[in-house]
């Protein structure tokens, strides 16, 4: 992990904003590196130094202090999400968003590795991780937008859901209109949004640049609602595995 410096200060100013900073905003890794000062010297400096990725919210809270804010209410925000962690002497992406990560790796590889004949089976273990990743991008850190990496994707699914594949949508629960889907269409389509932010994410890893790993979870977290949001369409699949596996169950076709 790179450090770099966030600002000098005098030794005993230092060693006083350090205490400060490290009670009241702890998921900033706050390092210092005292100065001695040389012969003749009447003041002697020190630096703070900050992890790379951690520099622009480091010198933002730095600022605060300065101009005598009470940093014991700060609270970090989407401009400056929560990435990382130190686990024993080492920096690793936070259990959120690394979890959420290898789930959608999973349900990826399923969806274009699978060939087995049993549609009962093969439903089953797409809604599970459908709902896993449903239910842990409720965990994933906020992060605000930005100018991400468009990949070029497009998903065909290695068999068709026939005859499950035509399904009908109240989209409006308060008018009469139905409007017809095809469930290999919708899934693809989650299938490219997740696709997209893991691809984000395995440039990170590759990289070791953490605004890929922002961008990753900002794709996950920002695309997920709204009426044409990842997440609805989550939802609607859903439903529909839910009735063709009982369909399936009962051994009719609808």
């Amino acid at each position: 992990m790179e450090f770099v410096r966030a600002g000098r200060f005098t030794n005993k100013k230092a060693r006083q904003m350090i205490l400060i900073l490290r009670q009241y905003v702890p998921h900033i890794h706050w390092e210092s590196e005292w100065g001695e000062g040389e012969l003749g010297d009447t003041t002697s400096y020190s630096d703070i130094f900050v992890p790379k990725y951690q520099l622009d919210e480091a010198e933002y809270v730095i600022g605060l202090l300065e101009n005598g804010a009470d940093l014991s209410g700060y609270r970090t925000n989407s401009s400056y999400p929560v990435l990382l962690e130190q686990v024993n002497d080492n920096y690793q992406v936070v259990k959120p968003l690394s979890t959420f990560a290898g789930h959608v790796r999973e349900l990826i590889n399923l969806a274009e590795e699978f060939s087995d004949d049993d549609m009962v089976d093969y439903l089953r273990r797409i809604s599970q991780h459908l709902i896993n990743i449903y239910t842990l991008q409720f965990n994933l850190p906020d992060c605000a937008g930005g100018f991400y990496y468009q990949p070029w994707l497009s998903f065909s699914l290695p068999r068709k859901l026939d005859p499950f594949s035509v399904y009908y949508e109240v989209k409006d629960p308060f008018t009469n209109k139905v409007e017809k889907y095809y469930l290999e269409k919708t899934l693809e389509y989650i299938l490219e949004v997740l696709h997209k932010g893991l691809t984000h994410y395995d440039m990170y890893q590759e990289t070791g640049n953490y605004k890929y790993l922002s961008l990753a979870a900002s794709i996950w977290k920002n695309q997920f609602s709204g009426e044409d949001g990842w997440g609805t369409a989550t939802v609607n699949v859903l439903k529909v595995i839910h009735y063709a596996q009982m369909y399936l169950q009962q051994g009719k076709l609808p």
